[in-house]
């Protein structure tokens, strides 16, 4: 397989990699957490970061951003949450306030970006690590949640998505289990 252009260059597994057990494990880079900036990342002229507290009005604007923003299949199939599932998922045990966050226009206090990290763990060769689950990823993607949560000392994460990723770490399967179909197709399914 010809190599990415960008992937190619960066220290993350492959595709020419797959199958191979030679390979080391563990963090790319690891920091302590007192070399992380304490400051915020800039954001452009007329932006600013918002902490999302979802046990408040603000859930109301999550919900609105995600529900004409986040995610569209190709056949018009829309995700459709409803507040309250989102205000649970927003909030697994070990979840930090700060992990939930948006980006304001400063001007109008409108939410123009949102993304939540969860805390997470995994079983890899043998070893436990504490990781994040970077979810509702919507307009915008720097890099200020990655640096909040470092802060926690947890230096990796991970994503899903439904387009192939051009260097693969590990393939997953995960199951969803519905409780009653009827209801599920009417919450999710706009």
């Amino acid at each position: 397989m010809s190599k990415h252009r960008f992937w190619g260059t960066q220290p993350v597994m492959q595709f020419d990699d797959l199958g191979r057990e030679d390979l080391p494990t563990g963090p790319i880079t690891k920091m302590d957490p007192k070399d992380i900036p304490p400051s915020p990342y800039p954001l452009p002229e007329g932006l600013e970061w918002a902490d999302i507290d979802v046990n408040t009005k603000e859930l109301d604007e999550v919900y609105v951003l995600l529900r004409d923003n986040y995610i569209e299949e190709r056949d018009a199939l829309r995700m459709k949450f409803t507040p309250e599932y989102l205000r649970w998922v927003f909030s697994p045990p070990g979840h930090q306030k700060e992990w939930c966050l948006g980006i304001r226009v400063k001007t109008t206090k409108e939410l123009i970006a949102f993304n939540n990290s969860s805390p997470s763990k995994a079983s890899l060769c043998g070893k436990v690590l504490d990781l994040i689950e970077y979810s509702f990823l919507c307009v915008s993607k720097e890099q200020e949640t990655i640096r909040r949560i470092n802060l926690k000392g947890v230096w990796q994460f991970y994503l899903s998505s439904d387009k192939v990723l051009f260097a693969p770490f590990t393939e997953n399967w995960f199951y969803l289990r519905i409780f009653d179909c009827k209801l599920a197709l009417e919450v999710i399914v706009d």
